[in-house]
């Protein structure tokens, strides 16, 4: 038996059709060229199945006195770590907490919720957490939840996971809170002239000499 050996040429042939790409590889995966020889390469792998909430910007990696591996990755929205196992936990740090007094003002058959509080200063988007609450309006607001929009400097709204069987409130006895880290820019901004820079920035009219506004990055 005779064996013929076919040169083939190191890369992968894609400008022409595969009559022209003679001795070249037409496609490939997983695969690389050493030294003009085919080798596999390493694959890919879903890391974790868990979603992540907003733009992420940051990731950091580290390992623990026992060598177990972790990240921690920043988006614009939220701080999560990840363990070797794909377990995400938000580490989205804590700005503010206290307690409030029958914060809660629920709708009949809604399920957006409205919270009371002074002063708040939160933004859309910002995570919030809530314990040791009485019901109102047959829903019990505990855990933590997202400011869906925000009514006045004294009012917000989240969203519950049920809708609520009455219109009452306010209501909801003694409540812990916790307000964590606020949003970041999604993009960043910068420039001269109208348009440019945060609606409403700067006096009315007047000249600037420029804004610049940074996404959030970690």
């Amino acid at each position: 038996m005779t064996y013929t050996k076919f040169p083939f040429v190191p890369g992968v042939y894609k400008d022409d059709s595969p009559l022209d790409a003679e001795s070249y590889f037409t496609d490939t995966t997983g695969m690389r060229f050493v030294r003009g020889k085919i080798q596999s390469r390493y694959g890919n792998e879903l890391a974790s199945t868990t979603s992540l909430t907003g733009i992420a910007r940051g990731m950091h990696t580290w390992s623990d006195a026992s060598r177990n591996p972790f990240a921690g990755i920043g988006t614009h929205l939220r701080l999560y770590l990840m363990d070797v196992d794909g377990n995400v936990t938000d580490a989205t740090p804590v700005i503010a907490r206290d307690e409030l007094t029958n914060p809660f003002t629920t709708t009949i058959s809604l399920t957006t919720v409205s919270v009371s509080h002074a002063s708040h200063g939160l933004v859309a988007d910002q995570k919030v957490k809530f314990s040791n609450a009485s019901a109102v309006g047959g829903i019990t607001i505990d855990g933590s939840y997202t400011v869906t929009s925000v009514t006045d400097a004294n009012t917000y709204v989240i969203t519950h996971s049920a809708a609520a069987s009455a219109s009452a409130g306010p209501g909801g006895g003694t409540v812990d809170y916790e307000y964590f880290l606020a949003p970041g820019q999604v993009d960043g901004l910068g420039g001269l002239g109208f348009g440019t820079g945060g609606y409403g920035s700067g006096g009315f009219g007047g000249s600037s000499s420029g804004y610049v506004l940074y996404p959030r990055t970690w």
